[in-house]
């Protein structure tokens, strides 16, 4: 009988500590409520209409189309130039920019969503000014699929006004 409490005893204990795992999580989360990380890049290699980009820290190449990179901001953009990568909690590239240029112009949506194009190339939301319809990133179209019309959903705009990342809201 004594070993059966023990156990049991450990099995809340485990509980406790998972049940509350969330909220250490949430610790580190930055006051705005976005999850992106800003890395290190320099351009490698620039062919055809894709720059080739190797971020710092060890991690793998990226490519970036040169057309969403002069949408994001970075025109012109030259070979060993050092850029940085802003990338969601998926590791989606959000937005790029020159190293010497902070991210700057994003701003943040709050409403119910009422159409997502089946193709995710506009979205439609409700929020206190009306409904209001947005071009969608083609990296930030996949989170839709996880939406439901109707969801409260927050998202993220650039300076073009396009969706770069979207999340339900709770």
């Amino acid at each position: 009988m004594r070993r059966l409490d023990c156990f049991s005893g450990l099995l809340f204990a485990a509980f406790i500590v998972f049940a509350t795992a969330p909220s250490w999580v949430m610790a580190d989360e930055p006051a705005d409520g976005t999850t992106h990380r800003m890395i290190p890049a320099v351009i490698k290699r620039i062919e055809g209409s894709m720059l080739f980009v190797q971020p710092e820290k060890g991690l793998q190449r990226r490519v970036i189309s040169i057309r969403k990179a002069e949408r994001m901001g970075l025109q012109e953009a030259q070979l060993g130039e050092e850029i940085m990568l802003v990338l969601d909690e998926n590791d989606v590239l959000v937005d790029v920019h020159r190293k010497t240029v902070p991210a700057q112009g994003h701003k943040f949506i709050n409403g119910k969503l009422k159409y997502a194009d089946p193709y995710w190339g506009v979205l439609k939301v409700e929020t206190l000014d009306g409904i209001e319809t947005f071009p969608v990133d083609t990296l930030a179209g996949s989170k839709l699929s996880t939406l439901h019309d109707r969801s409260e959903i927050r998202l993220e705009l650039d300076e073009d006004n396009t969706v770069i990342d979207v999340h339900a809201r709770h």
